[in-house]
C-alpha cells in the first residue's frame, strides 16, 4: 500500500517496488494522482487498487475526533 507523499511515489515504485513485486501481486494506493497522470505505470501483471476516504484528510480526521468525543470511555 502506497501511503507516501505523492511526489515520492514514482521513485519508490520504480526503484523499490516494481523490481521486487511478485507476478500477480496487488498494488494499493490511497490517492490516484500518480496512476491517473501516468507518473506510475504499474506492470501489466499487477492488480492495482485504490482505497481512499470520501473526503479530504482534515475532514475525515475531524469526524473521527467528533465520534470519539461522543463515545464514553
Amino acid at each position: 500500500m502506497m501511503l507516501t507523499p505523492d511526489e515520492l511515489q514514482a521513485d519508490i515504485y520504480r526503484d523499490e517496488l516494481a523490481p521486487n513485486m511478485k507476478k500477480g501481486a496487488a498494488l494499493l494506493f490511497a490517492h490516484g494522482l500518480n496512476v491517473h497522470f501516468n507518473l506510475i505505470e504499474p506492470r501489466k501483471d499487477l492488480d492495482v487498487l485504490m482505497v481512499a476516504p470520501k473526503g479530504p484528510g482534515h475532514t475525515v480526521r475531524s469526524r473521527i475526533q467528533s465520534a470519539a468525543a461522543a463515545c464514553p470511555a
